[in-house]
């Protein structure tokens, strides 16, 4: 993926989509959704959010300030716009090598995607987490599977990592689903579709949250 990793400029736009559900409720709370304008080049990265947004998100955070029980969607999906989650998803290639360095190929064969040949890898992802935090943990699973096209190109990847730990003498469970669709711009690898699927159980809590970017090209 060495060529992949250039910073041809690109005007795009992020759209951004959070939803979230906590498990004594039959139905998901509030969402909200954002798009940001982005511009990127070797120069850096510049967003642009419309005033619009931007009142919102204010007058939001203000009727937290005098209510805190008050749900915030519009600043709650601004969390998941960040400069360095949008850097990397117009430029994923360098994120892509460091999520999977150090782990261990498990299979390598050929496949299809959307109908296409394809290969596909599928990898066992190492743990990564503090010392701190890995004392609590008593089990992990994490595995990414990877389609390339005849290039060697990644056309899509899709990654799930488990933990079950034990933390002040309470239980607990942690799962990530992370699905990305790729398209090939320039010296660029652009995730034009990901979806991140977060799920928790312990201290009280039983929460699912999912994410959705979708990155438009101009």
């Amino acid at each position: 993926m060495g060529s992949l990793q250039g910073r041809d400029a690109i005007h795009a736009e992020v759209d951004v989509k959070r939803s979230s559900k906590d498990g004594d409720r039959t139905s998901p709370k509030a969402g909200a959704s954002a798009t940001v304008s982005v511009r990127a080049d070797a120069q850096g990265l510049e967003l642009a959010f419309a005033p619009k947004l931007l009142e919102q998100a204010t007058r939001e955070a203000a009727a937290k300030a005098a209510n805190p029980d008050l749900s915030s969607p519009i600043n709650d999906v601004l969390q998941e716009a960040t400069p360095a989650d949008i850097n990397d998803l117009v430029g994923f290639a360098p994120t892509l090598l460091r999520k999977i360095d150090g782990a261990t190929l498990k299979e390598d064969r050929a496949d299809t995607f959307e109908g296409k040949p394809a290969r596909l890898i599928v990898l066992d992802l190492p743990m990564r987490v503090s010392s701190k935090d890995r004392d609590s943990l008593k089990h992990y699973e994490g595995s990414m599977k990877i389609w390339l096209d005849a290039d060697g190109t990644p056309l899509a990847a899709e990654r799930v990592q488990r933990y079950e730990g034990r933390k002040f003498l309470i239980s607990f469970s942690t799962e990530s689903n992370v699905s990305t669709r790729f398209q090939h711009v320039g010296s660029r690898l652009i995730a034009v579709t990901r979806t991140r699927r977060n799920t928790f159980k312990g201290f009280g809590q039983d929460n699912d949250t999912t994410v959705a970017t979708r990155v438009t090209v101009q």
